[in-house]
């Protein structure tokens, strides 16, 4: 059977429709906005932490402000399922924050990785692409996993390595090795 509406009977719905839709939070694309009481929760919850400390009268933070958005938006897409995230806190509402990250001037980008802040802030190029290769970078794992012991031998002699031994992955010693 087929069943057909006509405009007089499809405006109600379709009012109830919009009403529904309209009472539904609208998605915040771009970065997310932190403040002291979600910033602590998000250096606990996420591997990687993202920030543009920021302050809306510095014409530098008005200029960065589209591109790190349009970065965050790349960077959650690209890297959808990893314990990534990308904020930014506004230093004029929440200069406690600016004071706890040490920051002296506006935009600065720092990064949190496992709860460490970052020893040096984000100096690379101020592009969505940018960001989004300094990030996969900083994420990637920097455990190799060597399955012969003739692999030792292919290692180069001018690096250092911390070598450590595990029977199992995913034990809460092979996490820690890996932070």
């Amino acid at each position: 059977e087929i069943y057909t509406l006509s405009l007089h009977d499809a405006l109600p719905i379709c009012l109830l429709l919009a009403l529904l839709l309209a009472w539904l939070p609208p998605s915040q694309p771009g970065a997310v906005q932190f403040d002291p009481d979600t910033m602590d929760a998000t250096i606990r919850d996420y591997e990687f932490v993202f920030v543009n400390f920021y302050a809306d009268w510095c014409r530098f933070s008005n200029l960065l402000a589209p591109l790190w958005d349009e970065g965050a938006d790349l960077i959650t897409k690209e890297l959808a399922g990893r314990s990534v995230i990308v904020g930014k806190v506004d230093c004029d509402k929440h200069g406690e924050l600016g004071t706890k990250f040490h920051i002296s001037k506006y935009p600065t980008i720092k990064y949190i990785r496992n709860g460490e802040i970052g020893k040096k802030e984000y100096r690379g190029q101020r592009t969505a692409e940018g960001f989004l290769d300094f990030v996969k970078e900083q994420i990637k794992d920097p455990v190799v996993e060597i399955l012969d012991m003739n692999e030792l031998n292919d290692l180069d002699d001018k690096k250092a390595y911390v070598l450590g031994y595990f029977e199992q992955k995913g034990t809460l010693d092979h996490q820690n090795f890996k932070k």
